[in-house]
Order: C-alpha cells, then sequence, then structure tokens
C-alpha cells in the first residue's frame, strides 16, 4: 500500500473498527467491522444485507440488490500496520476501491524510546532523583495509547479504479 495518500473520504474519528461508507448506482452502502473480534457487516440503505465474523485475512460477502450482482471484499493487507481494503465488484467488475490505515501518533515511538534510555540510567545508579516506578509508569502509558489510539483513529481513502 502506497504512503501517499490523497486526503481521507471519512473523518478519523471511528470508534468501533473499520466503517466504509459511499453510495454507488443510487445506493448507499456501508460495510465494515471490528478488527479485534472479525465481526463484520454490509448495509445497503441502511438494512442490513449479510453480517458474519471472519479470521481470515480475505472475506467476502456476496448480495444482489435488483437485477446487479455484488460482491464485497474485505483483505487484511497488513496485520502489523492494520492496514485494509474494501473492494466493491458490480457483475465481477471492480466499480470502487478504499484503503484504511490506523492513524499514529509519531511522539509515542520516540518517547518510549528516550523513556527506556532513562530506565537504563536509573537502573545503572547514574540518574538517583528518579524512582524507576515513575518511568516504568511512563512506558505502559506510551503502550497504550500507541496501542489504543490506532484503533480509534482510522483513515480511510478512496482510490481510482
Amino acid at each position: 500500500m502506497q504512503s501517499g495518500y490523497d486526503k481521507p473520504v471519512s473523518p478519523p474519528v471511528i470508534n468501533k473498527g473499520y466503517d466504509f461508507r459511499f453510495d454507488f448506482n443510487g445506493l448507499s452502502f456501508r460495510a465494515g467491522g471490528s478488527p479485534l473480534f472479525g465481526k463484520e457487516y454490509v448495509y445497503v440503505d441502511g438494512e442490513l444485507i449479510s453480517s458474519q465474523r471472519s479470521i481470515s485475512t480475505l472475506s467476502t460477502h456476496e448480495f444482489a440488490i435488483h437485477s446487479d450482482h455484488y460482491r464485497l471484499e474485505l483483505e487484511v493487507l497488513d496485520k502489523s500496520k492494520g492496514e485494509l481494503a474494501c473492494r466493491l465488484y458490480c457483475d465481477d467488475k471492480l466499480v470502487k476501491l478504499f484503503a484504511a490505515r490506523p492513524k499514529r501518533l509519531f511522539i509515542t515511538k520516540p518517547l518510549f524510546a528516550i523513556s527506556v534510555f532513562v530506565a537504563l540510567l536509573i537502573y545503572d545508579d547514574i540518574i538517583t532523583s528518579l524512582p524507576m516506578s515513575y518511568t516504568l509508569a511512563f512506558m505502559v502509558l506510551l503502550v497504550a495509547i500507541d496501542v489504543i489510539y490506532p484503533l480509534r483513529h482510522i483513515w480511510i481513502m478512496e482510490l481510482e479504479v
């Protein structure tokens, strides 16, 4: 997946996982799911069309509306980065393509590296005025932020087909 995305098509504040929303053929689609529990859903015009649990990297939802046959695919592109693709096919032709990735905070990794360095200095008795528990608590807080923040802030971009 490329790193230079255009502007996102949805706001980055999504608190229940991935949520793709778009229109095609006069229909309003909503698809997504939870990266933690594997629960996926597809809504068309507000009506639940498909719902399933999936732990595989590629899941497919097939359905027909009027005389058109649709296939919606959700594919995990990179598990370590949480990148996901959503593809909509109409009569076996790709018509919509979206990419999603968690928004990461740049500052947490440098701060974590600094806190590891400070912890080593405390451990070697170079710094004696700062208790180790403060440094460890700060490290736990940084890890929690680095894990929770991306799950709640997901950028979704529409790509050209």
